[in-house]
């Protein structure tokens, strides 16, 4: 399940401080002011540039989904960048292409996935955005 956060991204799992979960399938738009307040209160993000109509991105979006109850990835913000109407984003990101997934930590990106669909690549990608558990 995809809960919505108070700075505008989806976030995987039950992370504190949490509103009401939102509707499984609910789309939060990526906002320059959600991102900055996500990288400032220093959570793994992924930025996930993803159109509707890409059916590279809605697998990414499924596996992404399916591993939202693992307790590893409880403190995970998912922000969806739209490939159609966030150009601009695109570009500060440095993100050329649709079902791109970039991993931020602490301000820095760790790495990046493009035109992934294998599960077990997306969790080991996402583990090392979150880092070792303590």
């Amino acid at each position: 399940m995809r809960l919505r956060n108070a700075v505008g991204g989806l976030l995987l799992g039950a992370g504190a401080a949490l509103p009401a979960p939102a509707a499984a399938l609910e789309r939060v738009d990526y906002t320059t002011v959600g991102y900055e307040e996500a990288i400032a209160a220093d959570v793994p993000v992924i930025v996930g540039v993803w159109a509707d109509w890409c059916g590279i991105c809605q697998t990414q979006i499924g596996i992404i989904e399916a591993l939202a109850d693992d307790p590893r990835f409880a403190n995970l913000l998912v922000i969806e960048v739209s490939f159609d109407t966030q150009r601009h984003i695109m570009i500060r990101l440095n993100a050329s292409f649709r079902s791109t997934i970039i991993g931020m930590r602490g301000g820095r990106e760790i790495g990046r996935l493009n035109a992934e669909t294998d599960a077990a690549a997306i969790e080991a990608f996402m583990a090392s955005v979150v880092g070792p558990q303590m």
